[in-house]
């Protein structure tokens, strides 16, 4: 049987051309248990094992050119939401590939979808050891800091860990300087609280407070990608790029 360090390199190896350069593993059974009553919806599927591998996949700013290239070149430009058709298609096309080489069955599911779909995608990240859990509800990377972007998680039906921990960074700052960023977020959003809304409204405090750590500050994303991930806008993805 192939092992779940084998499967999670393979699997890297086929999609980190496309910009995806984030993982994590642990055992699937792991993260469905940690899942309180009111997010049943977000379990992920077991293959008949609850010791199945799950990888947890992610990108820094190294996705960001070769999106806008694929962007700039194929019917990505149609799409509503095409870094969400990017993400998936590679990632999907890879997972499957991989599977059938292999002759395991496998499953995926994404950051973008809706329950019954969806993922509980930073606890998944935590528990698989890609990344450490804010005071600011941010995940933080021991290299990358707080940029990066989860994108998916693809079971395989071999054993995966059972523990996983990511190396310390949030847990041994002694600055905490996200702390106070976070209190102006508060502040920001007033009575309204954290709403779309308010979100949209006032982006620039949420990015102050990524941009208060310490951690990855060389891995800050580019201003298009910065923007892009806050506001959405179809328009800021045509812009020349210098």
């Amino acid at each position: 049987m192939t092992s779940w360090t084998d499967i999670a390199s393979a699997l890297a190896a086929r999609i980190e051309t496309a910009g995806f350069d984030v993982f994590g593993a642990i055992a699937v059974g792991v993260y469905n248990r940690s899942l309180p009553a009111a997010l049943f919806d977000y379990r992920l599927p077991e293959l008949g094992d609850e010791r199945a591998l799950v990888l947890v996949v992610g990108n820094t700013r190294r996705m960001w050119p070769r999106f806008l290239a694929a962007h700039a070149s194929n019917e990505l430009a149609t799409q509503a939401h095409p870094v969400d058709v990017y993400s998936k298609r590679h990632i999907e096309a890879a997972a499957t590939q991989l599977a059938a080489q292999l002759g395991v069955r496998h499953a995926a599911r994404y950051s973008s979808e809706p329950p019954p779909e969806a993922v509980a995608m930073q606890r998944l990240a935590v528990l698989a050891g890609a990344a450490e859990l804010a005071p600011t509800g941010l995940c933080v990377h021991p290299v990358h800091g707080p940029w990066l972007s989860l994108r998916a998680a693809v079971v395989f039906e071999t054993p995966g860990p059972s523990s996983n921990p990511s190396p310390p960074t949030c847990s041994t700052c002694m600055q905490r300087p996200c702390i106070a960023a976070r209190e102006q977020v508060a502040h920001a959003a007033g009575d309204a609280g954290f709403t779309r809304e308010s979100f949209d409204a006032h982006w620039q405090a949420w990015l102050a407070m990524r941009d208060a750590c310490p951690v990855g500050r060389r891995a800050r994303f580019s201003d298009q990608q910065i923007r892009y991930h806050y506001l959405k806008h179809q328009g800021i993805l045509h812009e020349p790029q210098h």
